[in-house]
């Protein structure tokens, strides 16, 4: 029902949400914005990427493959339909 939805739905975003922050904490520089796969996989005709060395996170037991954001085609952001 809407209890369980709202649980694993809750549950897949604080997974989301502790990858993010494994990333920016542990791979990215200052001033550099590091993202995972699944967002990479969403918003790459958005952004300019560049792959980095899969690297191991705390809590994940395999390497997580990681793209550093070179920026943003705001082209394609201005034109993309609502």
């Amino acid at each position: 029902g809407l209890y369980v939805r709202s649980r694993c739905q809750s549950y897949w975003n604080g997974i989301t949400v502790n990858l993010a922050s494994r990333l920016e904490s542990s791979v990215a520089k200052p001033n550099q914005v590091v993202i995972g796969q699944q967002t990479y996989e969403a918003t790459r005709v958005l952004m300019q990427c560049e792959a980095l060395e899969p690297c191991l996170v705390k809590g994940k037991a395999e390497p997580i493959q990681a793209f550093l954001v070179l920026g943003v085609d705001l082209a394609t952001v201005v034109d993309s339909p609502q």
